[in-house]
């Protein structure tokens, strides 16, 4: 269950979202725009709203899509993105 992106990787919609905020944050890409409040904890909040609803319609586990897509990442050598995506940013919210 994975969906091609344009930038190549295969990463579900929520986590491309969330890889595509902390790129804008880091100042690296401008396709989500700055204005509104942005920040990491809104991405990473938003993020785990739209990955519970997207688990629930796949029928996969939050931590099931969220490794998958790290692991993808880190084979394909895309090493910020599986950062972007990984435990460290998800995994301590879905613990709590």
């Amino acid at each position: 269950m994975s969906y091609k992106v344009s930038s190549g990787t295969s990463l579900p919609p929520p986590l491309h979202y969330l890889h595509q905020c902390f790129r804008s944050l880091r100042g690296e890409d401008t396709i989500v725009p700055q204005g509104g409040g942005l920040n990491a904890t809104v991405a990473v909040s938003h993020t785990l709203r739209q990955l519970y609803h997207y688990s629930r319609a796949t029928g996969a586990h939050m931590f099931e899509i969220v490794m998958d897509a790290a692991i993808a990442s880190i084979k394909s050598h895309q090493f910020q993105t599986a950062v972007d995506v990984s435990l460290i940013n998800i995994f301590p919210m879905l613990t709590s």
